[in-house]
């Protein structure tokens, strides 16, 4: 219930007018968007109600999931179908309001209006839809740039226009519901996994599909990457299972949704074979587990008929800045430290420079735990590597963490869960398109009313949360019914 009244907060924060948590694109919901175009508005007095609102309702939720955890530490064995329920109705609201958080989902209906047109989207953006509905709410870093997703999702981007009949309303919901059946994946595959890791099910389920950063990004923002991450854990599960081509085919389709979900592929072809084989006979794994999936998307690609564009796209994303990006930041600190020294480099010379350190770090991360396999295991292997690639790449968006997170709760171990734990609690504040307009408008406001608001943010910080998150006088013993131990490998067909 309270998580439910604190995601019911945020969709109603979404939808009142000149909010920070989503952009107004007049007509394009059922309610929460203006009517019209209107010039933007220099201050509204629902702008600072509605932000303490939708404040509240994210430190809420993420203060119930975060004591949620506690417990399910402390009671083991939770049924996962009650975990289910429990995400469902958080979810709820989050269906219903606009697109939150980001304006993804449009460039996705724009790109699938392209490809029922039969027009490229591999090599031209979605301003060549010209005033069309679908091309006017495309957010601007876009809207020139060809599509960076795979031939798989712009298969369905154009499946859900045409299902639509052309309606940008209709492919929005369509859209939303295509990265709702990805969080259904994760939902069915997360407890799988970690059953099969030696972990509880229900304290995986939790940390992994029932976060914050599922509710709030994956569900309100209707992101690929939900269908991308279920598609990839649903694989990991089946090489868990040892059905290794089965996954590997897997695999290359959520690589078809977003490549990154391709290096899997990597640390799954070199375990192929097991654990105490030689290099040699790994590599001719690895060299097979790459071709299988060349084959999946090169017929993904042929299906889509737009060819292989999407593979010289991939690197686009690293012409914008990203100001949560460590290798943005690094690069303007260095540029800072730079000015001072009187050294000649420009900002623009020391973001290269640093995107650049990172990808260095990030090709060592990834050949340390592909050398260590054997210690880390696929699970704990694979999302640590893909946790690597959304931290360390030259654009860091918080549905990226997804990747990586959603297997790394189902590995038991302090340091996952608190990687886990840490990133998912921040990753609806770096979502808010709206942030640099609320903050200009709370430093104006009457200094009483900031101070009121500041209180009830405190108050929900700090309140009780009920009887049911307190500790129990006694704990019982793990319940959990799974196979002892971490996977260090891959069964043997």
């Amino acid at each position: 219930m309270l998580g439910g009244l604190a995601s019911l907060a945020v969709a109603v924060a979404g939808s009142l007018p000149d909010s920070p948590f989503k952009l107004d694109a007049a007509g394009s919901w059922f309610f929460g968007e203006p009517a019209r175009v209107t010039a933007a508005p220099t201050g509204s007095p629902l702008l600072l109600a509605g932000s303490a609102l939708g404040f509240a309702g994210l430190v809420l939720l993420i203060r119930v999931w975060l004591r949620l955890v506690q417990a399910l530490r402390q009671r083991p064995g939770a049924p996962v179908w009650r975990l289910a329920v429990l995400l469902a109705c958080w979810s709820a609201p989050m269906l219903i309001v606009a697109p939150m958080f980001s304006r993804d989902l449009y460039s996705y209906a724009a790109q699938g209006e392209m490809v029922t047109r039969h027009v490229n989207p591999y090599l031209h953006g979605p301003s060549v839809l010209g005033g069309s509905p679908f091309a006017r709410w495309v957010d601007q870093y876009w809207i020139h740039a060809p599509s960076p997703y795979g031939p798989l999702f712009l298969v369905l981007a154009g499946l859900a226009v045409r299902l639509s009949g052309h309606s940008l309303l209709g492919s929005l919901v369509l859209l939303r519901l295509i990265a709702v059946c990805g969080v259904a994946l994760l939902a069915i595959a997360i407890p799988r996994i970690a059953r099969r890791c030696g972990h509880d099910p229900g304290l995986a389920f939790a940390i992994g599909a029932a976060s914050p950063l599922t509710v709030f990004i994956l569900v309100g923002g209707g992101h690929n990457d939900a269908l991308m991450a279920g598609l990839l854990a649903a694989g990991v599960l089946c090489a868990l299972a040892g059905h290794k081509v089965a996954a590997v085919a897997i695999i290359a389709c959520a690589g078809a949704i977003k490549a990154p979900a391709l290096l899997a592929i990597v640390v799954l072809a070199w375990l192929w074979t097991g654990t105490s084989t030689p290099a040699r006979v790994r590599a001719m794994a690895l060299a097979g587990g790459l071709a299988l999936s060349c084959g999946v998307l090169a017929l993904w690609s042929l299906a889509a008929g737009f060819g292989f564009g999407w593979v010289n796209d991939l690197a686009r994303p690293g012409t914008v800045t990203s100001w949560a990006a460590p290798a943005t930041w690094l690069g303007q600190a260095a540029s800072a430290l730079g000015h001072l020294a009187g050294l000649p480099v420009g900002t623009a010379g020391w973001i290269t420079i640093s995107r650049l350190a990172c990808a260095a770090l990030m090709v060592a991360i990834w050949a340390y735990v592909v050398l260590r396999i054997d210690r880390f295991g696929l699970v704990r292997g694979v999302g640590v590597a893909l946790v690597a690639v959304a931290l360390l790449g030259p654009v860091l968006q918080p549905w990226y963490l997804i990747w990586g997170l959603a297997l790394l709760a189902c590995v038991p171990g302090a340091r996952a869960r608190l990687i886990c734990l840490s990133l998912a609690s921040v990753t609806p504040f770096m979502g808010l398109p709206g942030g640099p307009q609320l903050a200009a408008e709370v430093a104006r406001t009457w200094p009483v009313t900031a101070m009121i608001v500041v209180v009830g943010l405190a108050l929900v910080l700090l309140a009780p949360l009920g009887s049911w998150a307190n500790r129990p006088a006694e704990l019982p013993g793990n319940a959990v019914a799974s196979r002892p131990g971490v996977d260090v490998g891959l069964p043997r067909a």
